[in-house]
């Protein structure tokens, strides 16, 4: 075994002086005993400068206090040591930051003193200086971000408002004249012609907030288990008009076995409304529309919307999927709008694990669109697609209307009038609320703003003395203006301006006739 050498002074005084930290001995009361050579290295000064010098007064201000009460700390335990980080006097005036490390060997006869090991971590403190600095910025640009995106939802929601109130008499009125028996046909085509031109304002206003949705990744699914057939005929039933009136010969065959979804119904709604619609708009009279279900493999159902219309070049096929992109080859100006509905389609259709595609022979050759959907079988109990139901009624159903804007209230009380309902009106919460107290009613249907209040609080006091059902009406159409109506108890939420069909398919729904 080889035995190390004995050190003698000068051995330990070279190793100090060689030594990266620089080594200190410290009276109790701070004063410097001893220093290595390398205060030199880090703070420019000279050893021997040190001795006899208090350290306290190379400390930084800030950390005068912090450092005093360590030194007083360390000398109730013998044998301890204490680290802490504190920035001393370079020979230039600036400061240093160090790292220092106290042991208290006072009562050791050999050393007697406090013993200050330190090394220089200035290099450390202005990258970690820096790093601060970027996360800060970060933080900053991230909250910055936060509250841009929170201030262009509102503006969204504004725009989206203040859109579509002023669009609500004047779809309503056009509907109307459109269904009054007493007026001349030329008039009431004219009512068609304007009812179906404001639609199509509405269904682009829809597009562009649905899109936004999309990409800023906010789109949120209220899944449920759902049946893929009574969406399909809730939608024809929105569309039977138009197609008796071009007239179009439809064809349904719906043979899927396993054709419930765990989906939002009104997002699979939106969808199947948007290919109909296709459908409806650009096959010419006379022409047929067939939709087909299928089970396609033991967890997926097929549903296929054809037509005999306009049809689409092969090399457009999949443009049309695209944003903004039925520029080409002039298709924007036969399918007209903005180009998103089969964009925002698709977006849904691969939110819900599925995929969609569409084929044609070309010009003048019909479309074939194809969903595939994941799927199962029917449950024991299926939430039906708008939530609540109720038995067929012997009488027409007793509404209560709830709308301020007095056009509207009108012009939409008629109509409703007309389909057989008994109407009430009230333009205001308290009006509502003093109503309900003398009439038995099947049914609210409210606007949410209102002058003394809004419709969410007014269906919260309404069922607090019975559970009575609600639609909501708004010209906020964002997810949590939904969210807010259907926690306040309201079984629907439509956004205006109102889609009479929509909404007689939903009364209905709701409290058949």
């Amino acid at each position: 075994m080889r035995h190390l050498p004995l050190l003698d002074e000068h051995c330990f005084r070279v190793l100090l002086e060689h030594s990266p930290e620089i080594i200190k001995l410290l009276a109790r009361d701070g004063t410097v005993l001893y220093s290595s050579s390398g205060i030199k290295r880090v703070l420019g000064l000279d050893e021997n400068d040190l001795v006899g010098q208090n350290i306290r007064d190379f400390l930084h201000p800030d950390d005068f206090d912090r450092c005093v009460k360590i030194l007083q700390e360390i000398q109730r335990t013998s044998g301890q040591y204490m680290t802490a980080d504190y920035r001393c006097r370079h020979a230039d005036g600036s400061y240093r930051w160090l790292r220092g490390t106290v042991t208290n060997l006072l009562d050791d006869p050999c050393v007697n003193a406090l013993v200050l090991n330190e090394h220089d971590i200035t290099d450390q403190k202005e990258a970690e200086r820096k790093l601060e600095e970027l996360v800060g910025h970060e933080q900053s640009a991230r909250v910055d971000a936060e509250q841009r995106s929170r201030s262009k939802d509102q503006f969204m929601g504004i725009v989206s408002h203040e859109l579509r109130n002023p669009l609500t008499p004047v779809l309503l009125y056009a509907s109307d004249i459109e269904r009054d028996p007493d007026l001349p046909e030329k008039t009431r085509a004219e009512g068609s012609t304007i009812r179906q031109q404001v639609e199509l304002e509405v269904r682009l206003i829809d597009d562009l907030l649905d899109l936004t949705r999309f990409s800023q990744g906010k789109l949120d699914l209220r899944l449920q288990t759902v049946d893929a057939h009574s969406i399909i005929h809730n939608v024809l039933n929105i569309y039977r008009d138009e197609i008796q009136q071009k007239p179009l010969e439809l064809t349904l065959d719906l043979q899927s076995t396993r054709h419930h979804l765990h989906a939002d119904p009104a997002r699979m709604k939106q969808v199947f409304w948007n290919l109909l619609g296709n459908a409806v708009k650009f096959t010419p009279p006379g022409g047929s529309i067939t939709i087909t279900t299928r089970d396609v493999d033991p967890e997926s159902v097929q549903v296929q919307v054809s037509d005999t219309g306009i049809g689409v070049p092969p090399e457009l096929l999949e443009k049309m999927f695209q944003p903004f992109e039925q520029e080409a080859g002039g298709l924007s100006k036969r399918l007209g709008g903005l180009g998103l509905g089969l964009t925002i389609c698709r977006a849904l259709v691969e939110l819900h694990g599925g995929q969609i595609r569409a084929t044609s022979a070309g010009k003048g050759q019909g479309t074939t669109f194809e969903v595939v959907l994941p799927s199962f079988q029917a449950p024991v109990t299926a939430h039906p697609v708008t939530g609540i139901s109720f038995p067929h009624s012997v009488s027409p159903a007793k509404i209560l209307l709830v709308e301020d804007d007095l056009p509207t209230q009108q012009s939409l009380a008629r109509l409703l009038r007309r389909a057989g309902y008994q109407i009430f009106t009230a333009g205001t919460v308290a009006e509502a609320v003093e109503l309900a107290k003398n009439e038995s009613l099947d049914l609210v249907i409210c606007d949410i703003g209102l002058p003394d209040g809004n419709g969410w609080d007014l269906m919260r006091e309404l069922r607090k003395s019975k559970p009575i059902v609600g639609v909501a009406l708004s010209g906020y159409g964002m997810g949590e203006d939904e969210e807010q109506s259907h926690q306040a108890g309201f079984a629907a939420h439509l956004i205006k301006p109102i889609d009479v069909q929509k909404l007689e398919a939903t009364i209905e729904q709701l409290h058949p006739m």
